[in-house]
């Protein structure tokens, strides 16, 4: 689904060592397989406000900001509060890591929960999911969208 969702994007690639890496997968045990083959320059994780605000509850969580920098896609209306410090979006490539930028180009309106609920309750998401991704999820009767519970 990630490869239908980035094919009007060049510039980005998946990458499948999460699905291949036996057992359990976490964000910081990729982290650190991409520093291992990329030692030095910038690197970004991309977050949702949500899952940036639960990143406390990420298994070895403390770990990730000395290895990225981290992107937060803002949601409408959001702002951070005075205890969170963050920098310019625009700074990031000049840090390896351990910056926070808020990112408010794009406002993040779309959630994944929401979107697993609304299709799993047969509703409309024509809007928020990709054409070919939206596809992929009927054909293969995902999230609610088959004849299983």
């Amino acid at each position: 689904m990630l490869e239908l969702a980035l094919e009007p994007f060049p510039l980005f690639s998946p990458d499948d060592r999460e699905i291949k890496r036996p057992g359990l997968s976490y964000t910081v045990d990729t982290l650190v397989d991409l520093r291992q083959r990329y030692a030095d320059p910038p690197m970004c994780l991309i977050l949702g406000l949500d899952a940036y605000m639960g990143l406390q509850t990420w298994h070895r969580w403390e770990e990730i900001p000395a290895m990225v920098n981290l992107i937060v896609l803002s949601r409408p209306g959001w702002e951070p509060d005075d205890g969170i410090a963050h920098v310019d979006i625009d700074v990031l490539s000049d840090s390896r890591s351990g910056l926070v930028a808020f990112w408010r180009g794009v406002d993040v309106t779309v959630s994944s929960t929401e979107v697993r609920r609304r299709l799993g309750a047969g509703e409309d998401v024509s809007e928020q999911v990709p054409a070919g991704v939206l596809q992929y999820i009927y054909e293969n009767e995902l999230y609610g969208t088959g004849n299983y519970e």
